[in-house]
């Protein structure tokens, strides 16, 4: 018996989300109303578009129905072809490329002042882990981006 099975990966870049697309379908089935939908951090309303099978769907700020830049934060990512109650994939999403951003910024002048990377390289690995936890664990790995992020409070220009 063919079954099909979504799943995607998630990537940042500075102005979009990519989610790439692995899952697999059943040959013999058409597939129908693929939708993305995405709640942003801080928000309860969804969003959705339709998407296109097997390919990456960049999602920037035109996604959404407000102007926005897209903040750090857990997104709620789900990808679902009809019937949709029965196949979808849903993942909480952790965006961190603004703070990822900041770190960069402080390593590099730490580097150029000749003064020790090592608290950098600890903060970026803290958040590695809350990525990795982000889909089971959300609120945790909040507590360790809010963390990080208050570590480098103090910085004023990054």
């Amino acid at each position: 018996m063919n079954t099909s099975l979504i799943d995607f990966a998630l990537y940042d870049t500075e102005s979009s989300i990519i989610i790439v697309d692995g899952s697999s379908y059943n040959p013999d089935l058409s597939i129908t109303e693929p939708l993305v939908t995405i709640i942003p951090p801080n928000y309860v309303t969804k969003y959705s578009q339709t998407y296109t099978p097997l390919t990456n769907k960049v999602v920037g700020p035109s996604f959404f129905s407000f102007p926005c830049n897209l903040e750090d934060g857990i997104y709620k990512i789900k990808l679902s072809v009809c019937p949709s109650t029965v196949l979808f994939k849903e993942k909480n999403y952790l965006r961190t490329y603004n703070l990822e951003k900041k770190l960069g910024i402080l390593a590099n002048e730490a580097i150029r002042v000749n003064k020790d990377t090592c608290l950098y390289t600890d903060l970026i690995l803290q958040l590695l882990v809350a990525k990795s936890i982000a889909n089971c664990e959300p609120d945790r790995a909040m507590i360790i981006y809010n963390s990080v992020n208050d570590s480098i409070k103090p910085c004023t220009n990054c």
